[in-house]
Protein backbone atom coordinates (compact mmCIF):
# COMPACT_ATOMS: atom_id res chain seq x y z
CA UNK A 1 0.00 0.00 0.00
CA UNK A 2 2.63 2.57 1.16
CA UNK A 3 4.80 1.30 -2.62
CA UNK A 4 1.39 2.53 -4.00
CA UNK A 5 0.85 5.90 -2.52
CA UNK A 6 4.24 6.75 -3.30
CA UNK A 7 3.90 6.03 -6.96
CA UNK A 8 0.76 7.85 -6.97
CA UNK A 9 2.52 11.28 -5.57
CA UNK A 10 5.57 10.92 -7.79
CA UNK A 11 3.09 10.90 -10.57
CA UNK A 12 1.52 13.93 -9.01
CA UNK A 13 4.39 15.71 -8.58
CA UNK A 14 5.96 15.37 -12.08
CA UNK A 15 2.55 15.25 -13.49
CA UNK A 16 1.80 18.65 -11.82
CA UNK A 17 4.54 20.46 -12.18
CA UNK A 18 4.91 19.67 -15.96
CA UNK A 19 1.90 22.59 -16.50
CA UNK A 20 1.96 25.78 -16.25
CA UNK A 21 1.35 26.89 -12.69
CA UNK A 22 -2.35 27.09 -12.07
CA UNK A 23 -4.08 28.47 -8.87
CA UNK A 24 -7.90 29.00 -7.55
CA UNK A 25 -8.81 30.33 -4.78
CA UNK A 26 -10.96 28.50 -1.54
CA UNK A 27 -13.79 30.53 -2.85
CA UNK A 28 -13.30 29.32 -6.31
CA UNK A 29 -16.97 27.83 -7.51
CA UNK A 30 -16.96 24.86 -9.71
CA UNK A 31 -19.45 23.58 -12.39
CA UNK A 32 -20.51 19.70 -12.45
CA UNK A 33 -22.76 18.22 -14.77
CA UNK A 34 -24.88 16.02 -12.77
CA UNK A 35 -25.83 12.86 -14.98
CA UNK A 36 -29.65 12.31 -15.34
CA UNK A 37 -30.09 9.62 -17.68
CA UNK A 38 -31.82 12.00 -20.00
CA UNK A 39 -34.89 12.50 -17.75
CA UNK A 40 -37.64 14.92 -18.58
CA UNK A 41 -38.93 14.69 -15.25
CA UNK A 42 -36.60 15.13 -11.47
CA UNK A 43 -38.10 14.95 -8.38
CA UNK A 44 -35.81 16.39 -5.57
CA UNK A 45 -35.39 17.10 -2.01
CA UNK A 46 -35.11 20.46 -0.62
CA UNK A 47 -33.32 20.18 2.94
CA UNK A 48 -32.33 23.84 3.55
CA UNK A 49 -32.33 27.41 2.49
CA UNK A 50 -33.11 28.30 -0.94
CA UNK A 51 -34.54 30.74 -3.35
CA UNK A 52 -35.29 30.58 -7.01
CA UNK A 53 -33.02 33.10 -8.82
CA UNK A 54 -35.78 33.72 -11.74
CA UNK A 55 -39.15 34.12 -9.19
CA UNK A 56 -37.34 35.37 -6.07
CA UNK A 57 -40.59 35.60 -4.49
CA UNK A 58 -41.23 33.05 -4.33
CA UNK A 59 -40.97 30.84 -1.49
CA UNK A 60 -38.90 27.25 -1.43
CA UNK A 61 -39.88 25.82 1.90
CA UNK A 62 -38.04 22.30 3.05
CA UNK A 63 -39.76 19.70 1.40
CA UNK A 64 -40.56 17.54 -2.07
CA UNK A 65 -40.74 18.99 -5.60
CA UNK A 66 -40.84 17.80 -9.13
CA UNK A 67 -38.92 19.43 -11.97
CA UNK A 68 -40.21 18.60 -15.29
CA UNK A 69 -39.78 19.58 -19.01
CA UNK A 70 -42.72 21.51 -20.64
CA UNK A 71 -44.37 20.99 -23.98
CA UNK A 72 -42.71 24.31 -24.83
CA UNK A 73 -39.19 23.22 -24.01
CA UNK A 74 -39.40 24.78 -20.41
CA UNK A 75 -38.59 23.97 -16.84
CA UNK A 76 -41.52 23.45 -14.61
CA UNK A 77 -41.62 23.32 -10.95
CA UNK A 78 -44.17 21.77 -8.88
CA UNK A 79 -44.42 21.03 -4.84
CA UNK A 80 -46.12 22.63 -1.94
CA UNK A 81 -48.60 25.53 -2.95
CA UNK A 82 -46.93 25.78 -6.19
CA UNK A 83 -47.39 24.62 -9.82
CA UNK A 84 -45.18 26.95 -12.02
CA UNK A 85 -43.38 27.30 -15.44
CA UNK A 86 -40.46 29.28 -14.65
CA UNK A 87 -38.72 29.64 -18.25
CA UNK A 88 -36.04 28.20 -20.01
CA UNK A 89 -33.77 27.67 -16.84
CA UNK A 90 -34.45 27.74 -13.18
CA UNK A 91 -31.96 28.16 -10.60
CA UNK A 92 -32.12 27.17 -7.45
CA UNK A 93 -29.78 29.36 -4.97
CA UNK A 94 -27.82 27.92 -1.84
CA UNK A 95 -29.01 30.49 0.99
CA UNK A 96 -26.55 30.77 4.12
CA UNK A 97 -27.94 28.88 6.31
CA UNK A 98 -27.56 30.04 9.98
CA UNK A 99 -29.95 26.96 11.39
CA UNK A 100 -29.28 23.97 12.75
CA UNK A 101 -29.58 20.48 10.82
CA UNK A 102 -29.13 20.28 6.93
CA UNK A 103 -28.70 22.39 3.70
CA UNK A 104 -28.37 20.85 0.58
CA UNK A 105 -30.58 19.42 -1.85
CA UNK A 106 -31.16 15.63 -2.78
CA UNK A 107 -31.98 14.53 -6.29
CA UNK A 108 -33.53 11.43 -6.52
CA UNK A 109 -33.22 8.82 -9.18
CA UNK A 110 -30.59 10.31 -11.01
CA UNK A 111 -27.92 7.83 -12.90
CA UNK A 112 -25.97 7.24 -9.35
CA UNK A 113 -28.95 7.42 -6.68
CA UNK A 114 -30.21 9.71 -4.56
CA UNK A 115 -27.69 11.64 -3.59
CA UNK A 116 -27.03 14.96 -1.24
CA UNK A 117 -25.45 18.22 -3.05
CA UNK A 118 -24.25 21.71 -2.01
CA UNK A 119 -24.10 24.69 -3.38
CA UNK A 120 -26.17 26.07 -6.45
CA UNK A 121 -28.26 23.97 -8.94
CA UNK A 122 -29.42 24.94 -12.37
CA UNK A 123 -31.57 23.02 -14.73
CA UNK A 124 -32.06 23.85 -18.18
CA UNK A 125 -33.86 21.95 -21.15
CA UNK A 126 -31.92 20.47 -23.97
CA UNK A 127 -33.52 18.23 -26.80
CA UNK A 128 -36.61 17.70 -24.50
CA UNK A 129 -34.59 16.46 -21.61
CA UNK A 130 -33.07 17.99 -18.23
CA UNK A 131 -29.68 19.21 -18.33
CA UNK A 132 -28.56 19.42 -14.30
CA UNK A 133 -25.40 21.82 -13.54
CA UNK A 134 -24.36 21.77 -9.67
CA UNK A 135 -22.50 25.12 -9.21
CA UNK A 136 -20.87 24.56 -6.34
CA UNK A 137 -17.20 26.13 -4.14
CA UNK A 138 -14.41 24.44 -4.69
CA UNK A 139 -13.57 23.29 -1.17
CA UNK A 140 -16.95 21.60 -0.72
CA UNK A 141 -17.10 20.24 -4.15
CA UNK A 142 -13.89 17.82 -3.01
CA UNK A 143 -15.52 16.68 0.14
CA UNK A 144 -18.33 14.71 -1.59
CA UNK A 145 -15.44 13.60 -4.70
CA UNK A 146 -13.00 12.07 -2.71
CA UNK A 147 -16.20 10.28 -0.13
CA UNK A 148 -17.27 9.05 -3.19
CA UNK A 149 -13.88 8.02 -4.96
CA UNK A 150 -12.66 6.65 -1.96
CA UNK A 151 -14.04 4.71 1.70
CA UNK A 152 -12.84 6.61 5.08
CA UNK A 153 -11.35 3.19 5.55
CA UNK A 154 -8.19 4.04 3.10
CA UNK A 155 -5.25 4.95 5.07
CA UNK A 156 -5.08 8.84 6.13
CA UNK A 157 -1.93 9.29 3.59
CA UNK A 158 -4.20 7.96 0.88
CA UNK A 159 -6.87 10.18 1.02
CA UNK A 160 -5.01 13.02 1.27
CA UNK A 161 -3.03 12.16 -1.86
CA UNK A 162 -6.81 11.58 -3.14
CA UNK A 163 -8.19 15.07 -2.32
CA UNK A 164 -4.69 17.19 -3.65
CA UNK A 165 -5.53 14.73 -6.95
CA UNK A 166 -9.00 15.73 -7.36
CA UNK A 167 -8.30 19.75 -6.53
CA UNK A 168 -4.98 19.33 -9.40
CA UNK A 169 -7.54 17.53 -11.71
CA UNK A 170 -10.66 20.21 -11.05
CA UNK A 171 -8.34 23.38 -10.74
CA UNK A 172 -6.90 22.10 -14.17
CA UNK A 173 -10.35 21.70 -15.58
CA UNK A 174 -11.11 25.11 -14.35
CA UNK A 175 -8.75 26.74 -15.93
CA UNK A 176 -9.38 25.55 -19.19
CA UNK A 177 -12.81 26.79 -19.56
Amino acid sequence: KRFLILIICVLLLTTTFSYAPVSASSNSVIRVKISTKNKTSINIKVDGEYTIMEEPSIPVPRGSYTISVTSGNNVRLRGPNIDKVIGKSLTFVRCEYKGSGNNHLTLNGVEHGNINYLGNFVFTVSSGTLNVINHVPLEQYLYGVVAYEMSDSFPLEALKVQAVSARSYAVKAMSSS
